[in-house]
């Protein structure tokens, strides 16, 4: 047959358990309950955010950045920057090509200057070409008037040539008006002199004279 409890002899903890009363578990709220997972789901989404990061550093770092508009923006940046550099160095190098053409245009002009002015120094420094008043020098009476040659030709021994012969014209082709002609250039001065002396006003080189070195036709009184 069984034994009950009152069948075995009491000891210590039949003692014990007639004093207190046994323990339960009271009953627990909602938030207790749901806490964990709150805790764990916050855990995870930090664990996740830091591995991006850190993922996101080493690409970045190793020329495999995953943030195309950080990578975008960038490049843009430096497309930006590098052309307004190039901007710059052109304008830099079209004010340093104009400046170098007004430059050399000023040192043209100022060289075309200087020449000119040295010119004109020495066309003033030469002296004017002299008469020279030992050339033999013919003169032509065309008018018909007796003696008017000679009155030239002595005009002229009045203002100091030496070599004055008075003559009549035995040919042909007489000018219209009182001229003094010569042939070479270097006589050009002399037959002006003689022109201004005698108050004629026009002197011709012409190819050949038949006497003399300079001739004076008088045709006018």
């Amino acid at each position: 047959m069984a034994q009950t409890k009152s069948d075995y002899p009491r000891d210590e903890f039949d003692a014990f358990s007639a004093v207190a009363g046994g323990a339960h578990r009271g009953k627990k709220t909602i938030l207790a309950r749901v806490m964990p997972f709150i805790i764990a789901m916050i855990v995870a989404a930090l664990c996740a955010l830091a591995f991006l990061t850190w993922t996101n550093d080493w690409l970045g770092e190793n020329g495999l950045n995953i943030s195309p508009s950080t990578t975008t923006s960038k490049k843009v940046a430096s497309a930006k920057k590098s052309a307004s550099k190039d901007t710059t160095s052109k304008k830099d190098a079209d004010a340093q090509s104009e400046k170098s053409e007004k430059t050399t245009e000023d040192s043209s002009s100022n060289s075309s200057e200087s020449q000119n002015s040295q010119q004109d120094q020495q066309a003033q420094q030469q002296p004017a070409a002299q008469a020279d008043k030992s050339k033999a020098v013919y003169v032509y009476n065309g008018t018909g008037v007796s003696g008017l040659a000679a009155t030239k030709a002595q005009t002229l021994k009045n203002a100091g040539y030496t070599n004055v012969t008075p003559a009549n014209p035995s040919g042909t082709g007489l000018p219209s008006a009182n001229t003094v002609w010569y042939v070479n250039d270097a006589d050009k001065a002399t037959a002006d002199d003689i022109a201004a002396q005698l108050g004629i006003s026009g002197v011709q080189k012409v190819s050949g004279l038949s006497n003399g070195d300079i001739a004076v036709v008088i045709m006018q009184r």
